[in-house]
């Protein structure tokens, strides 16, 4: 059994005491790191102010970033799991719950925030929302970032073994939602049958799907690899 530490966001095997890696970890390691000395100071130069008024704009932008997640996926999971919550909600709550139904059906089973996890590989991740249907499930992950690239504006790509991958957030949530998928398969027997990521568009207040691939031989080759 695997548990999660809400507070310091990490996965330990209830039994081993083990730290598991994070999907989100374990994919942060195969591309470059964001060099934050370098770049503040550069843009601070560029703009004619201190480094620690750019650090500081950073961190209130990734803190306000963070909460404006937190907040839609939690009034997401509650419209799946309370029916009668929309009748109650606020008039933000109702909106973004209309704009989630128009491309998701909340009435068939669904998993909310369910774990994944692998004693062999030491991993675990929590996926947004799975669909078991009979023999086969879809997948499901809400982002709600200011920036989603479909490809790499540097031209840059993963390291190795996804060095075929350019960098960019379409193909790290491709991974992420492929090693979901990997993990729940292994542990049901079940198909994967569809993929997608559901991104929050704020200034249109619409959810925008945007089909992934499953990179099921990519997934194998990774975690054999941290293996």
């Amino acid at each position: 059994m695997v548990i999660f530490n809400e507070e310091s966001h990490t996965y330990i095997n209830e039994f081993t005491r083990e730290n598991y890696t994070s999907v989100t970890t374990l994919l942060g390691k195969y591309k470059e790191a964001f060099e934050k000395e370098k770049i503040s100071k550069a843009v601070a130069a560029r703009e004619g102010v201190s480094q620690q008024v750019i650090l500081d704009r950073w961190q209130n932008t990734n803190k306000e970033s963070l909460t404006f997640g937190t907040k839609i996926h939690k009034i997401v999971e509650k419209s799946i799991k309370d029916v009668t919550y929309y009748t109650t909600a606020t008039p933000e709550e109702k909106s973004i719950i209309s704009a989630f139904s128009d491309i998701f059906d909340p009435n068939k089973e669904t998993l909310c925030e369910h774990m994944l996890y692998s004693h062999v590989h030491k991993i675990a991740g929590t996926a947004d929302l799975i669909q078991p249907d009979g023999p086969y499930f879809d997948v499901f992950d809400l982002k709600t970032n200011k920036k989603f690239n479909l490809a790499s504006q540097y031209n840059k790509f993963l390291f190795p073994p996804l060095d075929h991958l350019m960098e960019c957030e379409y193909n790290i949530y491709s991974l992420q939602l492929s090693i979901y998928a990997y993990l729940y398969s292994m542990h049901t027997g079940r198909k994967v049958r569809r993929l997608a990521v559901f991104y929050y568009n704020r200034d249109l207040n619409i959810f925008q799907e945007y089909p992934v691939i499953y990179l099921k031989s990519d997934v194998i080759n990774l975690l054999n690899e941290k293996r």
